[in-house]
């Protein structure tokens, strides 16, 4: 059953999108397409103004503030439209109507109440955005060729979210900086490219004033995407598609192609947001990052340590744990955190720990590097020693250690191979979130 939303106990309006800020964005799109009957008739006006407003209180039902600003700003080319066009008094008359109706429902659903949020007292929702977005800057930096897709929420909360709060977060909150925090450099650029080039392509001229229709559909795409993750939705990418494909057929039919000087904005528009990358203001970070396709580095010198992770044996966000316990010792080494053992360095490694239940695959490349591995470590071993290794000699030196309340069944298995009991960690069972104890 689809997860509803509620504010002051009423239903925030969801067309079947999951998430209320989706609907709006929709909705708002709809308020700004359905002025395109406008062109054919006199009546066009009446029949788009009725739609505007049915959808208008729609759009106030999902309580959705990025939603009105996203109205806003898609509305600004239309207004530049009706000035140009010179409406005459009657139909204003009409949208002043459509304007009461509006600030009514407002109120008959009490939305003013959410829409005051952050401005007369502190909203977490605002904050909590801000806070996040922060740090965006240098999650690019860090990672050169991305995040990886999917990869944004858990990102921040692993590796910059103040250890002091615990929100989860499964993108950034906006889709443009989720996917330029994902993307690799390559697609990064492309995108903001492919934005501009859009928003210029769709600019309306005097020969085709109408593509402020088209316009207004892509800047409120634009913001509402801003302030919350709406991108994703492949059902938003629709209207705005259809009114690039209207944009292209109306300048190759007009042959009114924008000038060949205003070609350079998609590249200056790029060149503005790197430089905005590196000289925005960040916070001073708690040690230096370097990620890769498959691992992680921290620290300034070259990883002494590096862990394979394992949600089963370290938990889901490794890296936390690993903030928490620097912060707490004040101890830094550089250490490594590898998806997998393609993500280890090629060259001889001092200290590899690795544990819980680790698949096939990466039993048999761990086993290829064994010669390679000075110490190895393996906490609650999901796995018998046979999968893994021949002979405790295979490695120079070779730890098992399982928590002290762990009932494994491996346990039996790994201490007969060793000859000798596996060492135990107090209080903890399967699971062992203070791994980055054994930096020590």
């Amino acid at each position: 059953m689809p997860k509803e939303f509620f504010f002051n106990e009423v239903w925030r309006m969801d067309w079947g999108l999951g998430n209320p800020n989706k609907t709006a964005a929709l909705i708002v799109m709809l308020m700004l397409a359905v002025w395109v009957l406008n062109t054919f008739r006199r009546w066009g006006f009446w029949v788009a103004l009725t739609l505007f407003t049915g959808l208008g209180i729609c759009l106030i039902h999902t309580f959705s503030r990025g939603g009105l600003v996203a109205l806003a700003a898609g509305g600004l080319p239309l207004l530049w439209l009706a000035h140009r066009e010179r409406i005459p008094r009657s139909l204003w008359i009409g949208l002043t109507l459509s304007a009461l109706i509006l600030a009514g429902a407002v109120f008959h659903f009490r939305a003013h109440e959410r829409y005051g949020q952050g401005v007369v007292a502190q909203d977490r929702s605002i904050s909590n955005r801000l806070n996040l977005w922060q740090q965006v800057p240098r999650m690019i930096q860090d990672a050169p060729s991305g995040w990886g897709l999917g990869n944004a929420g858990s990102a921040y909360m692993e590796w910059y979210q103040p250890l002091n709060h615990g929100e989860g977060y499964r993108t950034l909150v906006n889709s443009h900086l989720t996917w330029l925090v994902e993307f690799g450099w390559p697609l990064r650029l492309l995108y903001i490219m492919g934005w501009t080039a859009i928003l210029m392509i769709c600019w309306p001229s005097n020969r085709t004033p109408w593509l402020a229709l088209s316009l207004g559909i892509w800047l409120a795409f634009a913001v509402a995407a801003t302030f919350s993750s709406v991108a994703e939705s492949i059902w938003l990418w629709v209207l705005p598609s259809l009114a690039l494909i209207a944009a292209l057929t109306a300048r190759g039919l007009n042959k009114d192609w924008p000038p060949l000087r205003n070609w350079v904005l998609p590249p200056a528009a790029t060149l503005a947001g790197i430089v905005i990358v590196v000289t925005w203001p960040k916070n001073q970070p708690e040690f230096p990052i370097y990620v890769s396709k498959n691992s992680v580095q921290v620290g300034e010198s070259k990883p002494d340590m590096w862990l394979i992770q394992s949600e089963k044996a370290f938990g889901k966000q490794p890296g936390r744990s690993l903030r928490s316990y620097i912060n707490e010792t004040g101890t830094m080494t550089g250490v490594g955190l590898a998806q997998e053992v393609q993500g280890l360095p090629s060259s001889k490694l001092s200290k590899v720990i690795a544990g819980g239940d680790l698949t096939e695959k990466t039993l048999s490349d761990l086993r290829s590097r064994l010669k390679e591995i000075q110490q190895l470590i393996l906490v609650n071993p999901d796995f018998d020693p046979e999968k893994l290794l021949k002979s405790s000699s295979e490695t120079p030196s070779l730890k098992v250690t399982f928590g002290a309340f762990s009932n494994s069944r491996h346990i039996q298995s790994w201490e007969a191979f060793l000859g000798k009991p596996v060492d135990r960690i107090d209080g903890v069972a399967n699971y062992y979130p203070n791994w980055a104890s054994l930096l020590k």
